[in-house]
């Protein structure tokens, strides 16, 4: 019998530990700082767009309530996504750069802009946004994503070429 538990535990144990994620950040593993922010970056980018353009796919189908709670529901996974970019520039290695943390610096603020902005399109949506349309009138989501890109790329390009870090400008990010 006691063995019988033992091996139970055990088997809790390893099924546990290979369903947990990994809560190190992906960016913290990169070769150089330049590649750990542009991927993070850019994966932020990529992945806040499907969070909006995901609306899009499940508006047809829902409710007007439905409508409402799932286009507001995307400025939170937008928010949720946004906090996880913090982390991986925090976490991104300072490797490649004389001076990461002059670099990493204004990438945070870039960061509360687009937290800030994030939470004001919602703010709005959630009082002035018409939901009858499938297409929200007027759109915040879609208006406040490209703001929210804009927020963040800018500011990266702009702190490229101040520290003269070629790596960080053009493409990077996008």
């Amino acid at each position: 019998m006691t063995r019988v538990i033992a091996v139970l535990v055990v088997a809790s144990v390893i099924a546990l530990a290979g369903c947990s994620e990994s809560t190190r950040p992906k960016a913290s593993t990169a070769p150089s700082f330049a590649e750990g922010v542009c991927t993070a970056i850019s994966e932020w980018g990529s992945h806040i767009v499907d969070a909006a353009n995901a609306f899009t796919d499940d508006s047809p189908r829902l409710s007007l309530a439905g409508r409402r709670a799932r286009y507001l529901f995307a400025f939170d996974e937008q928010r949720r996504l946004t906090d996880d970019l913090r982390g991986e520039l925090e976490a991104t290695p300072p490797s490649g750069v004389a001076d990461p943390e002059a670099i990493r610096a204004p990438l945070l603020v870039a960061v509360d802009d687009v937290t800030k902005n994030i939470g004001e399109q919602k703010a709005d949506a959630a009082e002035h946004v018409d939901f009858h349309f499938i297409g929200p009138k007027p759109d915040r989501l879609f208006a406040g994503t490209e703001k929210s890109l804009s927020l963040m790329l800018k500011p990266l390009d702009d702190v490229a070429r101040q520290q003269h870090v070629e790596a960080l400008g053009g493409h990077c990010g996008r």
